[in-house]
């Protein structure tokens, strides 16, 4: 929304009576909010007004809310701290509200609502876990619904029902922790990348290379893992919107984003393509599928490795270019589409 009002159309845009406005359908991120905010102030919008939630379909939506007419929460945790699963708290001053070198910045989803309870458990011993330590989310409470309609199986891996009167308990599938009575969502299990037994989130290494260029699209990002050589590292597909691409010098840029990678996240050697704008799988409502473009592109980047035609892969004619380990990895075809 930001990027798609054009700052002609501010000037009538009356934003003075929005009361409420709920943030909640993924992990809210700090940048988000504060851009969101820096650029419809001035149309009226108030700070205030933000309004970060959690909840999901199988809780009946709404478990956490933060204050209303209160704002957004945005605190600093240590990042190598939270690379290992632990939440420690960092100072910073109330004007740095994204993340810096040495720890990231998070939004509070806020406190339960009465009658529902979010918990935290090691997602590999099933333990309950203190605040302060990442795991994965539960929901405990009585909107928890029974479970999916004439699907047993689905419904035995996400629903735990509880015996003797107690709550019904849902997982979410969401990493998080709980810090001072705050829910903080860190970003989704089974999307989780581990690279030498470190934790990185997709959604911090595709914020960190969006942020790179105006012509990357922000909607058009994906992390994901890759075995190169039986080693696992890190990809990412990036969407390019073709009014930037005379602008662009690709070498710089890729070069631009290897150095993000290793300054932000201490990656090395990553996978990176860049494709054309709204080349990337998305769903009915425009996200990104991050699995979808793993097994879209893996082919693609083992084809490209080893020299191999790609014209019968459907991506093959959207992409600008692949780079492994700074090698950069390009067809004729590919050369050809970035001149066209």
């Amino acid at each position: 929304m930001r990027a798609k009002i054009k700052d002609e159309d501010l000037a009538e845009l009356d934003l003075s009576s929005w009361e409420v406005a709920f943030n909640g359908a993924e992990n809210v991120r700090a940048s988000t909010v504060t851009a969101f905010e820096t650029r419809f102030g001035p149309c009226g919008f108030r700070r205030r007004a933000s309004f970060p939630c959690y909840g999901l379909a199988e809780g009946t939506l709404l478990a956490t809310s933060s204050g209303v007419l209160q704002g957004a929460l945005i605190r600093h945790f240590d990042t190598e701290q939270l690379a290992h699963n632990v939440a420690v708290p960092v100072e910073r001053a109330s004007t740095e509200t994204g993340d810096t070198e040495h720890s990231r910045a998070l939004v509070s989803s806020g406190r339960a609502l009465p009658g529902e309870e979010p918990v935290i458990i090691d997602p590999d011993t099933g333990e309950k876990l203190p605040e302060g330590r990442v795991g994965e989310i539960y929901v405990i409470g009585g909107s928890v619904a029974e479970g999916y309609w004439q699907r047993p199986d689905a419904t035995e891996a996400t629903f735990n029902h509880q015996h003797n009167g107690t709550p019904r308990r849902v997982r979410s599938g969401d990493l998080g922790f709980i810090s001072n009575g705050e829910l903080y969502v860190t970003g989704r299990l089974k999307d989780l990348i581990i690279v030498n037994g470190v934790n990185h989130h997709p959604s911090d290494i595709e914020t960190t290379v969006c942020n790179l260029h105006s012509g990357f699209r922000p909607d058009g990002s994906a992390a994901f893992s890759i075995v190169i050589d039986g080693t696992e590292r890190v990809a990412v597909a990036q969407e390019i919107e073709r009014r930037a691409l005379r602008e662009l010098d690709i070498d710089k840029l890729l070069s631009q984003i290897r150095t993000s990678l290793w300054d932000d996240h201490r990656l090395m050697q990553p996978v990176i393509i860049l494709t054309f704008g709204g080349s990337l799988p998305r769903t009915s409502s425009g996200k990104i599928k991050r699995h979808a473009c793993h097994h879209l592109l893996t082919p693609l980047v083992e084809r490209l490795r080893n020299g191999e035609p790609t014209d019968d892969l459907p991506i093959a004619n959207r992409l600008i270019t692949v780079e492994v380990a700074g090698t950069t990895l390009n067809s004729t075809q590919e050369k050809e589409a970035v001149s066209a």
